[in-house]
């Protein structure tokens, strides 16, 4: 039994030791007790830390996380100490073995396999010193009229942790997030590229209860994750709204969606990033004033959503402009913070010359997990509205819209969810608003 133990924490130890530097950090200890179900307010992830990091060099080792959790060293630990790590271990005594069982013979199996089968929920700083609350994310269903709540995967859970320790030391703008989270995409990344992942198609498939009658090619078909993830739709799939007539713009992508007349209102009501400007957005001061005073609409794909993103309007493309930076989660926790997601993470700036809408700028927005923003059109094509536009690699994502000033009147549903706040669920190539002009 020793030795299942041994093994089962060194997995976890494995998974969650982020940037792969064989240490776990403050930052990812805050992740690894997201995932084990046990995540605790600052002041104990302090004294946890002090607990494990017997040599103080500012990394836990195996062996001193080890030395704890398997009761080595915790005779010698005080009170609350002892209290913190048991509420670290497993309730259930025979879950070692039983993620052995499930396990694959992968690196980091162990680790894996207990974060998808442990059901964590997501938790978020409430504003009082130390405390934290529940997270979860409402979405209004426009086919239905129904409000669902959204599943948070436990990757998300566990980089809004590490995002939101809450330690002014580990400020969520720090290089020490920012370098976990570009890790985490790139390991994810080379994972879902790789031949064995494409075991984990079927289980994403039943877990979203995605619809294969929608998928252009079978399951077999796929030679990895990836091709699986950024898959080709039935054109029946998706129709196109109003295709004949051009004055009405549609989703770019399937998304939860919000719309805001002004982008000053949207800042007021969902975009909390202290820095968010329109300039540090699309680094171009000349572009930016094309849109004071102009709308936006911010289109968030899910990760069991559809994620090939199509062209709101038609129109004449201009040259794409790339903008590198780092992988936050588009995380509606994250947006609604002071963290700068939008114009922090990489993204694409692709304006659109458009007859009916006047100049339309696309930005295609990365996240954690997205290691790749890929285009199926080139500058200089002229697109229809609803042509494709090109994909996101594995993650969640976002693309933003911005229209400039009284060109755009959006859906009234669309705008009575979005001042509440609420997102709406769409799909791509549905109505969202029509061209004044």
């Amino acid at each position: 039994m020793a030795e299942v133990n041994k093994g089962f924490w060194k997995g976890i130890f494995d998974y969650f030791n982020l940037n792969g530097d064989g240490g776990i950090s403050h930052l990812e200890l805050a992740g690894l007790l997201e995932g084990v179900g046990a995540p605790m307010s600052d002041d104990q992830l302090h004294d946890l830390v002090e607990a494990f990091d017997e040599n103080k060099d500012g990394e836990i080792s195996f062996d001193e996380l080890y030395g704890l959790v398997s009761g080595e060293r915790l005779t010698s630990a005080s009170d609350s100490v002892r209290q913190l790590v048991e509420k670290m271990l497993p309730k259930d005594v025979n879950l070692p073995w039983t993620t052995f069982a499930t396990s694959t013979s992968e690196a980091q199996s162990a680790g894996a396999a207990l974060v998808s089968n442990w059901n964590t929920r997501l938790t978020v700083p409430t504003g009082e010193m130390g405390k934290r609350k529940p997270a979860e994310i409402m979405v209004h269903n426009r086919e239905t009229g129904k409000l669902e709540e959204e599943k948070i995967p436990n990757y998300i859970k566990i980089a809004m942790r590490v995002m939101y320790t809450g330690s002014a030391k580990f400020a969520v703008d720090s290089s020490s997030v920012k370098k976990i989270m570009k890790s985490m995409t790139n390991k994810q990344g080379k994972k879902y590229n790789n031949p064995a992942s494409i075991k984990d198609i079927e289980p994403f498939i039943e877990f979203h209860q995605l619809s294969r009658d929608e998928m252009l090619e079978t399951v077999d078909k796929f030679t990895n994750f990836n091709e699986f993830f950024y898959r080709k739709l039935k054109p029946s799939a998706r129709p196109l709204a109003s295709p004949s007539d051009p004055k009405i713009a549609v989703s770019p992508a399937d998304s939860r969606m919000h719309v805001f007349p002004t982008i000053a209102e949207a800042q007021q009501i969902w975009i909390k990033g202290h820095h968010f400007t329109l300039t540090s957005l699309l680094q171009n001061a000349d572009l930016a004033k094309r849109y004071e005073g102009g709308s936006l609409v911010i289109a968030r794909l899910a990760p069991q959503d559809y994620h090939r993103f199509h062209m709101p309007v038609g129109g004449t493309l201009r040259p794409f402009t790339p903008i590198d930076g780092t992988y936050f989660t588009v995380n509606p926790v994250a947006v609604n913070t002071s963290v700068d997601v939008y114009t922090e993470n990489k993204r694409v700036v692709c304006p659109i010359d458009s007859d009916e809408f006047g100049l339309v700028t696309f930005v295609a927005i990365g996240a954690t997990m997205v290691g790749s923003i890929c285009f199926t059109t080139t500058p200089g094509q002229t697109i229809k509205k609803g042509d494709e536009h090109g994909y996101f690699a594995f993650g969640g994502s976002t693309v933003l819209v911005l229209f400039e000033p009284g060109k755009i009147e959006f859906d009234a549903d669309l705008l009575a969810n979005s001042a509440k706040p609420l997102e709406t669920l769409v799909k791509v190539g549905v109505s969202i608003g029509r061209s004044t002009h």
